[in-house]
């Protein structure tokens, strides 16, 4: 079962009308009780303990959003030709092979207004992706400690194995937990770059900069077999990337990822609250990609 439940908060507003002076000393305190005092009840989800319920929440939003993003982005794909292909020729030269394009031959027909779309509903996956990983590691700290931290708590990303064991000693996490704290130090910048790490320099630069530059690319690739100085006919295949640390990465397998570490993580303490564990199959999801 989960920890939280649904409880109800009865807050009293009192007005200036329906204030109850304290009397003064020797005086008599009299209440008109004719006159209502306004209340309101607010339903609320009251904590018990740690749950990684709200984590899961927010990783089938991430999945839902991404799936709507998939769509869009095959909605552009769908006016490219079918078979997408390149006419190309390569001049041999000293320094190398100098590739030219016949863009008369080239249609490219992509609404550049919907894919500056495309970056907003980018950002919103990687909102509730990054959410979900700060979600899950608040109640992953509330479960190791036994108390439920007032500090603003994001999932952890270190550059220096020193920091990262100086921080996990403040968990004083007992031996049940060491399997899950082995894993969150795998995934720390220290031991090579990550999904978390992807994920979070993404969210980063959404957040703070501009909505997350999402490319939709053609990419071909030229066989070595290809005969020189005349035009031949070469397949494109779309691709959708991203900036990161200065090289092009593909989008769709970053928050392939995402959502399948996150998962993995919270998965196991799904389980043991009683709850059903996420299931996430991927595929491309992208007709065209």
């Amino acid at each position: 079962m989960s920890a939280e439940k649904l409880s109800q908060n009865t807050d009293i507003e009192r007005s200036p009308t329906n204030h109850i002076p304290m009397p003064n000393e020797g005086e008599e305190l009299v209440v008109d009780w004719l006159k209502p005092l306004s209340y309101r009840v607010i339903p609320q989800r009251i904590s018990e303990g740690p749950t990684q319920v709200n984590t899961a929440k927010r990783i089938v939003f991430a999945a839902e959003r991404f799936a709507e993003f998939i769509a869009a982005v095959d909605t552009e794909f769908a006016n490219l030709p079918n078979p997408l292909s390149f006419q190309v020729k390569i001049i041999p030269m000293k320094t190398g092979p100098n590739v030219q394009i016949d863009w008369s031959k080239t249609q490219f027909p992509i609404d550049i207004e919907r894919v500056d779309k495309l970056g907003i509903q980018a950002s919103e996956v990687l909102h509730h992706l990054r959410a979900a990983t700060d979600y899950f590691y608040f109640n992953l700290v509330w479960l190791i400690t036994q108390k439920r931290s007032e500090d603003r708590l994001v999932f952890p990303n270190f550059k220096a194995k020193p920091s990262w064991d100086k921080h996990v000693r403040k968990w004083k996490p007992n031996a049940e937990m060491l399997t899950i704290v082995d894993a969150l130090e795998e995934l720390q910048r220290f031991n090579g770059r990550s999904w978390i790490a992807d994920l979070a320099d993404l969210s980063n630069a959404d957040k703070h900069y501009l909505p997350v530059f999402v490319s939709l690319s053609l990419e071909i690739t030229i066989p070595s077999t290809t005969p020189v100085n005349q035009w031949v006919s070469v397949p494109a295949v779309p691709r959708l990337l991203v900036k990161l640390e200065g090289e092009e990465k593909d989008f769709i397998q970053i928050i392939h990822a995402v959502l399948a570490g996150i998962i993995d993580l919270t998965n196991p303490l799904l389980t043991e609250e009683g709850n059903d564990p996420i299931i996430y199959e991927f595929d491309s999801m992208s007709k065209a990609l």
